[in-house]
């Protein structure tokens, strides 16, 4: 057992943490934007997807460093917000997108490991089910707001 387990992180571990996922924000939406050259994609993934992909990255960095601050609340509740929304898109698209879609799985335990191709219905049914609980994560704050009440804030107050 680690001698700092359960310690929080000091204001410089989490600029350094959200430095890295800054980062690899901007490579991913670098790559999109085609300034950063890579090898051509057999699965042709739209540009929207890889600026959501990128996007979640940059956002889980503002999110490290709004960590502890203090009258960041309604900042910081619109960056979850957004994250979830740019991590939805990608399964969203896997999911429900236009395409051939080509899926893996794999069981390991026991010292045995085992993989082998999936089914295309199956790999999007996963995809799916994950993709309909994240979009009810960015529905419903949108909801509680046009009902006038606080996005994320679920406790009653007298």
């Amino acid at each position: 057992m680690s001698s700092d387990e359960g310690r929080e992180m000091t204001a410089t571990e989490r600029k350094w943490m959200a430095a890295v996922f800054l980062f690899f924000g901007m490579f991913v939406l670098a790559m999109a934007f085609g300034w950063v050259k890579t090898e051509p994609s057999r699965d042709h993934t739209p540009l929207w997807v890889m600026v959501s992909a990128g996007m979640m990255f940059n956002l889980g960095g503002v999110m490290i460093l709004l960590v502890g601050r203090e009258g960041v609340d309604s900042i910081r509740n619109l960056v979850m917000w957004l994250f979830v929304l740019s991590l939805a898109v990608p399964f969203n698209w896997v999911a429900f997108g236009e395409g051939e879609r080509h899926f893996s799985s794999s069981v390991s335990g026991f010292g045995l490991s085992t993989a082998a191709a999936s089914a295309e219905s199956t790999g999007r049914l996963v995809f799916g089910g994950f993709a309909l609980l994240m979009d009810f994560m960015v529905i419903w704050p949108v909801v509680r707001v046009l009902r006038g009440k606080s996005a994320f804030d679920t406790q009653q107050k007298p």
